[in-house]
């Protein structure tokens, strides 16, 4: 059990910073470090994204942060002929 809703301080940061800057949704991968925003549109996640450095920045934390798109479907797989 990890003591509450976010693993680290860092992390409910980033997650409130991303929440306050538009994003749609937030939260943490699993148990964590690692936290998320949604939002629409390339333009939306560049003001995001900048707005996530600066809370980085301005809280003294080094952070991998990055935009990428969602993958719109599910798992798939298909078997190979031997």
């Amino acid at each position: 059990w990890q003591g509450g809703e976010f693993c680290c301080w860092e992390t409910e940061g980033f997650v409130e910073a991303m929440l306050r800057g538009g994003a749609y949704g937030a939260g943490q991968s699993s148990w964590g470090p690692t936290a998320y925003g949604l939002v629409e549109g390339e333009e939306s996640a560049k003001r995001l994204l900048e707005n996530v450095r600066r809370s980085a920045e301005r809280i003294g934390v080094e952070a991998e942060i990055f935009t990428t798109r969602a993958r719109n479907g599910g798992f798939s797989f298909s078997l190979a002929e031997t």
